[in-house]
């Protein structure tokens, strides 16, 4: 939902021409009725033919597999007050468009709405705090909101909705009522950073870390570093980096602004830093340097690093010690992120949203606090170019140090395995699967009471179907389990 904005102020916002019908609105009379429907006014935004509102902008986007053109009239006719298309599209398929619809005509679609959201964040004017990083970027957005959101009124990123199309969508849902805005970006290719980080000019940019990923693009982490840096040529020279300073690729982005730097970590320079950290599988706690202890819900070691980010933001932003930490001991996990809970007799630590090196390692090693029988399935790594079978390997050597049972489901995970038998794995206690299904059977016939199973991989191995799998698991006897370490 947005805030009323008339279809004029829309087409020049967005760079376009309205045209009604197969004309353009000022050719109209100017008391015409026809004229008069540029004052209409849209509410809702869609870039899905299929959940197009009555009374939102259609606008018809070019992807890989879809062509939202192809949906424009079928948008029309569900009731979209008008589309947003492309000048080429328009002029060729004038003759065919219902009488006196509404359109925006621009010379690309996905600029035009990234323009929109251009104009309407310099309407509303609010603080952004924009967050990024190879790894934790929705979780460390998801405290910084609940930080924030004890004192202002905030608006987050639903879900990880961070990409060029989804940012700008974020961007217009800012209303008159929010008073912060935390945006969480993403990117997989150099220069997409820097078009976001130009719409939302952030006043606040957050970077949790760099690591091996999207490699495939980006060739190396100083690359991915490189990438992830754009953001910061594009914050308030009034604003503030806030920086993890255990991360040498994202301390040698520092340079890219003149705003004013917080770091945080357990580096001994860290403005914002943790002592004393007691990790568990299902949370830690610690204190930062001023004395300040705190306690997470959230399972492993690496939330801490989140929650320091967060902390550094709350104060940046004012809120006290006493509401930041009140706010992280609430947090609990994003879905599929870290999702730690126990299911009728084993517990399952679900952390299948994504993967890479640095994200895949730390849920191991969060496994590793289990106190009973663990099992790592862990499925491909994906978009790592050239590092693939070394990456894989070496998170087999990280598996074969904290589980009990390895479990691979994909072609790049056998790598995985072999890791694992380099590190003197019992090849006994390594099953390779090609499908998640097959990982299903066969893990009913090995989890048993107090089993702990970790589920990783990347968001296009879909292993979320491995956890729906082990929901419906009825745990076996401990005498089924044959597997030893």
């Amino acid at each position: 939902m947005i805030r009323p904005i008339s279809l004029a102020e829309t087409a020049d916002a967005s760079g376009g021409e309205l045209h009604i019908g197969n004309m353009p609105c000022s050719q109209y009379a100017p008391t015409s009725s026809l004229r008069e429907r540029a004052t209409e006014t849209i509410t809702e935004i869609s870039t899905d033919s299929r959940t197009t509102p009555h009374g939102s902008l259609f606008v018809a986007l070019a992807g890989e597999r879809f062509d939202g053109h192809d949906f424009v009239l079928g948008a029309l006719g569900a009731g979209v007050r008008a589309a947003l298309v492309n000048e080429s599209w328009f002029r060729e398929h004038a003759p065919e468009f219902p009488d006196k619809h509404p359109f925006i005509v621009v010379a690309d679609t996905l600029d035009a709405l990234q323009r929109f959201a251009m104009w309407h964040r310099e309407q509303v004017g609010i603080p952004i705090v924009a967050v990024t990083g190879s790894s934790g970027k929705t979780t460390t957005k998801e405290m910084v909101a609940a930080v924030l959101g004890g004192r202002y009124r905030v608006l987050k990123t639903p879900g990880n909705l961070n990409s060029q199309i989804g940012t700008p969508q974020v961007l217009l849902s800012i209303r008159r009522e929010h008073e912060i805005a935390v945006l969480e970006l993403g990117m997989n290719h150099s220069g997409e950073m820097s078009r976001l980080g130009r719409m939302t000019r952030p006043d606040t940019a957050i970077i949790t870390n760099v690591g091996p990923a999207h490699l495939e693009y980006l060739k190396t982490v100083e690359g991915v570093g490189d990438a992830k840096g754009e953001l910061l040529h594009h914050l308030a020279p009034d604003g503030c980096a806030i920086l993890n300073a255990d991360d040498p690729q994202v301390m040698r982005q520092r340079s890219r602004t003149t705003a004013r730097l917080v770091t945080f970590g357990r580096h001994t320079a860290a403005d914002v830093r943790a002592l004393e950290v007691t990790a568990r599988i299902d949370g830690s706690t610690f204190r930062t340097e001023d004395g300040i202890s705190f306690s997470l819900r959230l399972p492993g070691e690496h939330q801490v690093m989140n929650a320091l980010a967060a902390i550094a933001a709350g104060r940046l932003f004012g809120v006290s010690n006493d509401d930041i930490r009140d706010a992280l001991s609430h947090m609990t996990p994003a879905p599929m992120r870290m999702d730690y809970r126990k299911i009728g007799r084993f517990y399952l630590l679900m952390d299948a949203y994504n993967a890479n090196p640095v994200s895949t390692r730390a849920a191991l090693e969060t496994l590793a606090l289990a106190p009973g029988h663990r099992i790592a399935v862990l499925g491909d790594m994906l978009e790592l170019g050239d590092i693939s079978a070394s990456a894989h390997r070496d998170i087999g050597r990280c598996a074969a140090a904290t589980a009990d049972v390895l479990v691979t489901v994909g072609p790049r995970a056998i790598d995985i395995a072999e890791g694992a038998q380099d590190a003197g794995f019992s090849r006994d206690n390594i099953l390779s699967c090609r499908s998640n299904m097959e990982a299903v059977a066969l893990l009913r016939e090995i989890v048993g009471p107090d089993h702990y199973v970790l589920v990783k991989g990347s968001r296009g191995m879909k292993m979320e179907e491995i956890a729906t799998g082990l929901e419906e698991i009825e745990a076996p006897s401990t005498s089924q389990n044959a597997y030893r370490h």
